[in-house]
């Protein structure tokens, strides 16, 4: 969205789970704002929280197409020094998601830094996420071969990114077959890296698996209820 649009003047401009796949992302919130020009544009963005990530220990989200990964200061920080005012930042999706409602500055004072305490706050929490990193993959590989060795068929729900990092954190050589997933764009088709094929709920009726792994706690309401109409009951797993 770069100054091409400035004729396009818009009242409102929203962007959901783009940012963080942007590689250079100050540029691209500068060319917003340029873009943006005089008028009183409202703006909001929405990224996934990296608090989530590394304090919560959802380590699923971890995919190579992220080049950024933003907290709450981070996020206001880029924005602050790219000639927004900021409305209000608030954690969304059960605390996965970060959205920040914003206003055009007609000038920037000056640059905003983030505070050496909160660099130290980050710094910790970086130094400890490697090793709780293995300690999770470790428990969950432990898991799965448990199951496995009981001879028990297991399946993901959820074959987004959260689903694919899981299995290919587990290995291409993983014992799980299928992956449920409710868009149906993604039925026959195959999860990068591992290979795992994409089914539709109704699917489970008949191939009738022990375990069901639910990639996303706050969906796991609506797959119980989808699991009990299609009359099966496995072991259900939080990943």
């Amino acid at each position: 969205y770069s100054d091409k649009y400035s004729n396009y003047k818009a009242d409102l401009i929203t962007c959901r789970h783009v940012l963080e796949h942007i590689q250079h992302p100050t540029e691209f919130i500068k060319n917003v704002r340029k873009s943006i020009g005089d008028i009183n544009t409202a703006v909001f963005f929405e990224v996934p929280n990296v608090n989530y990530t590394i304090e919560d220990f959802g380590i699923w989200d971890l995919i190579y197409e992220h080049c950024s990964y933003f907290s709450r200061d981070s996020l206001s920080h880029l924005f602050l020094n790219s000639g927004f005012g900021i409305e209000k930042v608030d954690k969304y999706f059960n605390g996965q998601f970060l959205g920040i409602e914003l206003y055009p500055l007609s000038r920037v004072d000056k640059k905003v830094e983030l505070t050496d305490s909160k660099k130290e706050f980050f710094s910790t929490l970086a130094d400890q996420f490697s090793e709780k990193f293995k300690i999770k993959l470790e428990e969950w590989t432990g898991r799965i071969n448990s199951l496995t060795s009981q001879k028990k068929k297991i399946v993901i729900w959820g074959g987004g990114s959260k689903g694919v990092t899981f299995m290919n954190m587990l290995g291409k050589n993983n014992p799980i077959e299928y992956v449920v997933d409710i868009n149906p764009r993604k039925e026959g088709m195959y999860a990068a890296g591992t290979g795992q094929k994409y089914v539709m709920p109704d699917f489970l009726e008949e191939y009738k698996p022990d375990a069901v792994v639910i990639m996303n706690s706050i969906y796991e309401g609506e797959i119980r209820s989808a699991l009990d109409s299609l009359g099966i009951k496995p072991e259900i797993l939080i990943a």
